[in-house]
């Protein structure tokens, strides 16, 4: 008998399916019914991808509501045993609620705070749904069947996309600027979705726990998604791929099976290079059509090709190791091979970085002083310009946090600070990148509680890499790469805003870190209640009542502004009836109150207009669009000395936009101002760059 030490096993005993609810009293039907409001939400993240990614907050604010729902229907019919809670867990838990609270507090000190409220909203919504994902641990096979269903979830909307493509009259619908964008409808979140799913589809292909017959099918959708995410051309994506594929190699249990499964859709997709990218350089909407074609031939032939080598691979592979059980001195001994072929690898990246400096410092001036202007004069984005704005949105980041180090400027209020210093024309309301936009928003004490959310969790993920089975530990390596390339890949894009992507990233890291059929000695001997004494649980239904009102009076507001949108042709009395309501509703923002006036300034009702534009800067007085509206209104009624106060303070708000000066100097010389014509020429200034392919 192996020696026992106090409290612990000397080493991990594999268990069968359904042992971790056993051990904890549950049978595996009640244990995998405890887990099904965490399939929910993975389940809610893949509906979101149908609807633009959930952007929209008509979206994505009923199902928070829904996701709050579960959430407290768990708590309150079937709270979690201390046995069956992960202290490093319930810290990440901890620390992303304290991130939520402090994003929910910058409203205070916002320059806009209805920007404030709705990003603390959506910060709630990603807290709700990690907590619920992992309120419980997920044994084997439960995690099993979660990555199963969220790749060929994922798999389902690619093969949807492709079909659709075939079957339109005209596919560049899909596209923006030569970049299939459906059905996020922006092209570098539209490629993240495919790729978060990507890793889990490879673990599934190799791992020994997947039924042989299956692991040939996950094979062929790892191909279809690298593939298909190859249509977007995002350079974000390819980075962020690139270190997710390394620490996957690395962390996968068995390294050498994860490296050639990897090799596969990469292999292919240098093969059929041509074919993918040739979608970016059509000219027309006929030419796209055709190229588009052939990569749909060559995604489908090469994702059907692979499931069919994979699944006799997988034949093959058990047939050995029935034949030939696996001995710990072959294990030893490609562990140590693989090993060092990555150091090999490893040193020919130090020489090959040390004799690349002149090309790398080239790099960082092409991305430092080039725009988008020089990425679309070239022939492959893939392999282009690094140009574009992100270099000035991070420089006007990191000078808001020199001003506001400790508590930010508040949550999604980088817009208004980014007019007034930019050096580019662009206008984005997010820095483009997660960890600018933690800084910039909520300064030092947002950093260090977002860092404290990712040590917990890193830290639950090296209590599973040491305590879980073989098996386990690939599972939690799957769903730690789906979560992995989406972080890396928000460093560099706004990927944070679309809680499709989110939700799903979130949810994988709630998996990987509560990979565990095991509990210890200890949480056996302490199993019980989990939400303590009447205090705490006091507390915890005060805070979910509090979200859910807070959910509740956004999302109505959110519902009463996008019907009187809707309405806006055929029935202008309730439009204007409904922008009330959800002004009302929605005390913080001005964006109502500044529909509701330009109707009622093209109705010729001025002075409710005027009333509404006033209330609207009392709300937002760095909202340079509302000083706008009022100069257009003062300058149209020949209020020459309003006008011009508003002009002036506008263009101090916004000083590169054209419209501005031009504006001001009309009110200065006293002409005729045509506000529906100035109007007019902003909506197109703003979208031209969003052309479905680019024509010469």
């Amino acid at each position: 008998m192996p020696p026992v030490a106090s409290g612990s096993v000397t080493a991990p005993r594999p268990h069968p399916a359904g042992a971790r609810g056993a051990a904890l009293g549950d049978p595996p039907s009640r244990s995998a019914a405890l887990l099904v409001p965490g399939v929910l939400v993975l389940l809610t993240a893949m509906v979101l991808s149908l609807f633009e990614g959930g952007y929209t907050k008509t979206v994505w604010y009923p199902l928070s509501l829904f996701v709050l729902a579960l959430l407290v229907l768990v708590l309150v019919v079937a709270p979690p045993a201390r046995a069956q809670r992960s202290r490093p867990f319930d810290l990440a838990v901890l620390a992303f609620g304290a991130f939520t609270a402090w994003s929910f507090l910058s409203m205070l000190w916002a320059d806009t705070p209805g920007d404030a409220w709705e990003g603390a909203n959506r910060t709630l919504l990603y807290w709700i749904a990690f907590t619920l994902v992992g309120l419980r641990p997920w044994p084997g096979w439960a995690a099993r069947w979660a990555l199963g269903f969220v790749v060929v979830g994922v798999g389902a909307v690619a093969t949807g996309l492709l079909v659709d493509s075939a079957l339109r009259d005209d596919a560049s619908r899909l596209f923006v600027e030569g970049r299939i964008s459906d059905p996020f409808g922006y092209a570098n979140a539209t490629a993240d979705f495919w790729l978060i799913a990507f890793f889990p589809a490879v673990h599934l292909a190799v791992g020994r726990d997947t039924p042989w017959p299956l692991r040939g099918l996950f094979l062929g959708i790892a191909v279809l998604l690298l593939d298909t995410a190859m249509l977007s051309q995002s350079r974000g994506a390819v980075l962020a791929f690139g270190v997710a594929s390394v620490l996957f190699v690395l962390l996968h249990p068995r390294h050498w099976s994860a490296l050639l499964a990897l090799a596969v859709p990469v292999g292919l997709v240098a093969i059929g290079w041509d074919e993918l990218i040739a979608v970016r350089n059509a000219g027309s909407a006929a030419e796209l059509d055709d190229v588009l074609s052939e990569a749909r031939g060559f995604i489908a032939f090469t994702a059907v090709a692979a499931a069919l080598v994979g699944t006799a691979v997988a034949f093959a592979d058990k047939a050995v190791r029935d034949r030939v059980p696996p001995s710990a001195r072959r294990t030893r001994l490609a562990e140590r091979s693989f090993l060092a072929l990555a150091g090999a690898v490893g040193v020919a990246l130090v020489v090959a970085l040390a004799l690349s400096g002149g090309w790398i410092n080239d790099r960082w001036d092409d991305f430092r002083t080039s725009s988008y202007d020089a990425v679309e004069a070239g022939d492959t984005r893939l392999l282009g310009s690094l140009g574009s704005g992100r270099y000035d949105f991070y420089r006007v980041s990191l000078e808001e946090f020199r001003d506001h180090a400790v508590a930010g400027v508040g949550v999604e209020n980088f817009a208004g600070p980014y007019l007034r210093e930019r050096r580019t024309e662009e206008a984005p309301r997010y820095p483009h990148s997660l960890a600018f936009s933690v800084v910039v928003s909520l300064g030092v004490v947002g950093v260090l509680l977002f860092a404290g959310f990712l040590a917990a969790a890193l830290t639950g993920f090296a209590r599973v890499r040491m305590r879980a089975t073989s098996a386990e530990r690939g599972l939690a390596v799957g769903a730690l790469g789906g979560f992995g390339i989406w972080f890396v890949h928000a460093q560099v894009d706004w990927l944070w805003e679309f809680p499709a992507l989110t939700l799903l990233a979130l949810g994988l890291l709630a998996i990987a870190i509560r990979v565990d059929d095991r509990p210890t000695l200890e949480e056996r001997a302490t199993s019980g209640g989990s939400l303590g004494a009447l205090p705490m649980r006091a507390a915890v239904g005060v805070l979910l009542l509090v979200g859910a009102i807070s959910l509740a009076l956004a999302g109505a507001a959110a519902r009463f502004e996008r019907a009187a949108y809707a309405e806006q042709r055929t029935d202008p009395a309730s439009t204007l009836s409904r922008l009330e309501r959800a002004a009302d509703l929605d005390p913080l923002s001005a964006d109502p109150l500044l529909a509701r006036a330009v109707l009622l300034r093209r109705g010729g009702r001025s002075a409710e207009a005027r009333a509404d534009l006033e209330e609207a800067i009392e709300r937002e007085p760095e909202n340079w669009f509302a000083h706008f509206e009022l100069a257009l209104l003062e300058g149209s009624e020949r209020r020459w000395r309003r006008a011009e106060a508003s002009a002036r303070r506008a263009l101090a708000l916004n000083p590169r936009q054209p419209l501005l000066s031009e504006l001001q100097k009309m009110v200065a010389a006293r002409r005729t101002i045509d506000a529906d014509a100035i109007e007019r020429n902003l909506d197109e200034q703003l979208s031209s760059r969003l052309r479905p392919f680019d024509v010469e």
